[in-house]
């Protein structure tokens, strides 16, 4: 494994090392280790493509390099290049089947692919080889964490710090199954005890700033959710020529722009602070993604909707969406949650003709969020087909489906319209024609609240930090009702109440 720890820092000394291994292959002396010196210089450089030409170079001069493969591999890995970086890994290993830090850097691209199995397999092997590196036990932690093996994870994790004491990685990996089990107070500690060696650790400081949101201290989760512009893949930190706004400036009559960040559900759970800025004298310019553009129409508020790429945009502050709660002073008695959006009226006519009449209670329905399918927020069609009493008409208000259940579908219980719903105005529109939606969390259950259309919401026994702990209500959406599984995994007991309280409303 390519150390980038061993190449002198600095872009000056990396640029010095990586013309000597250039010199030296000028002056020909054709060493393979010299175009494996060269690659690992680019690859620190940030060069990957580069890189990984000159291991290609270094593998021709010496086809048994099993290091070149495996610092090939990293730089693979870098570009997203995962099934060829899993190649390059499984090349160096059947060179050097004692390995470790092959298996280990396969390991974490498996992670990525979330190919826990072989992850952790992957892992494993290189704990073998390697017992006493801190670093393989956390790998693991977080590949059986993936698997929703949570004790174990929580038990590796511990070995990792039992070799290194002021491990954080681990230790703040140990909160997240922490939390997890809902041992809150433990989880706490251990985001606390991740911090303490590394007092800038955005990872910790952002999962320490969840459980507060979470347990309902919102007072300190604002302020460590900034964290999340820190991160290793940070969210919400846009750099612009004009200041960023947090309250601490008078903004009326100035122009603000608010820029969208992480997902579409958290687009249009915090939009309905746009308001709040118009409230305070200020004109709004809102960038959101596209598919939510001509949904935003019917935002409660007179903010113009832009593309945040937009060359000619011009405002006076900035703000990231979701750190106008913190800039509002959000706590759980000043949750602003009246109804802030509205369904474009020609879209709820057109969609009105096409469901046609019906003499059934109609629910819409949503069983599964992302293509990659989280088992805490998504569920099989066959599953969730328990609900589908003949006496109501089933309306799918999801775009996607994925391959396993488009049997169910072709069955005929739940409409489905597929490519119909051309944008999340189009759903919206859906949504307003229905007497109820059922949604497991998703972006359609936050769409649906922010309507005010009556939602219920199917929650996995520990739910995102928007959901808090143990209530059936949410303070963000007057019209919703959660149903949280009782014991992790069991959905079919929440299905059961489900049909019970539909039965109840409607029969």
């Amino acid at each position: 494994m390519h150390n980038a720890g061993s190449v002198p820092e600095g872009r000056e000394r990396l640029e010095e090392v990586l013309r000597n291994c250039e010199q030296a292959i000028t002056q020909g002396s054709g060493h393979p280790e010299a175009y494996n010196g060269r690659g690992n210089a680019l690859q620190d450089l940030g060069r990957f493509d580069e890189a990984v030409a000159s291991y290609d170079k270094a593998i021709a001069l010496k086809p048994g390099y099993a290091h070149a493969y495996s610092n090939r591999g990293n730089a693979l890995k870098a570009l997203n290049r995962f099934e060829e970086a899993i190649e390059s890994y499984g090349k160096a290993i059947a060179l050097k089947p004692d390995y470790a830090g092959a298996y280990n850097n396969r390991g974490t691209v498996l992670k990525a692919l979330q190919r826990f199995d072989e992850a952790l397999e992957s892992y494993e092997k290189a704990i073998a080889l390697m017992p006493d590196r801190a670093e393989l036990y956390s790998n693991r932690g977080n590949a059986l964490q993936g698997l929703r093996r949570f004790d174990e994870a929580i038990a590796s994790y511990e070995a990792a710090i039992a070799l290194k004491a002021r491990h954080a990685e681990a230790y703040n990996n140990r909160g997240v199954a922490l939390r997890e089990l809902k041992r809150f107070d433990e989880a706490m500690t251990s985001f606390d005890k991740a911090i303490a060696p590394k007092r800038d650790y955005a990872e910790a400081i952002w999962n320490k700033a969840l459980l507060h949101l979470l347990t309902g201290r919102f007072d300190l989760g604002w302020r460590g959710y900034e964290a999340r512009k820190d991160k290793k893949e940070p969210v919400g930190n846009r750099a612009f020529a004009k200041p960023l706004w947090l309250a601490d400036a008078d903004i009326s009559g100035k122009t603000i722009l608010v820029h969208w960040e992480q997902g579409l559900g958290d687009v249009i759970q915090f939009c309905r602070y746009i308001r709040l800025l118009e409230d305070a004298g200020a004109r709004v310019i809102f960038a959101v993604q596209e598919t939510l553009r001509t949904l935003m129409s019917g935002l409660d508020a007179k903010a113009r909707i832009v593309d945040i790429d937009d060359p000619a945009l011009v405002f006076d502050f900035h703000c990231p969406l979701m750190s106008l709660p913190l800039a509002f002073r959000t706590d759980l008695a000043t949750i602003p949650n009246a109804r802030y959006l509205c369904a474009d009226e020609k879209k709820m006519a057109a969609w009105e003709r096409r469901l046609g009449k019906t003499s059934k209670p109609r629910i819409g329905v949503v069983w599964s969020g992302r293509a990659v399918p989280d088992p805490s927020r998504s569920m099989e069609l066959e599953r969730f087909s328990r609900l589908f009493d003949p006496r109501f008409e089933f309306i799918s208000l999801q775009k996607e489906v994925r391959d396993t259940d488009r049997a169910w579908l072709e069955q005929g219980p739940v409409v489905h319209f597929g490519s119909a719903l051309e944008d999340f105005s189009d759903t919206a529109a859906l949504c307003c024609l229905m007497d109820i939606v059922v949604s497991i969390d998703t972006s359609v259950a936050h769409l649906a609240g922010a309507l005010g259309v009556p939602v219920w919401v199917l929650l996995p026994w520990s739910s995102d930090w928007r959901w808090m702990l143990d209530r059936d209500d949410s303070p963000w959406y007057p019209s919703m009702r959660l149903f949280r599984q009782q014991a992790r995994g069991d959905w079919d007991g929440v299905l059961r109440r489900v049909a019970r309280e539909l039965e109840s409303l409607f029969g």
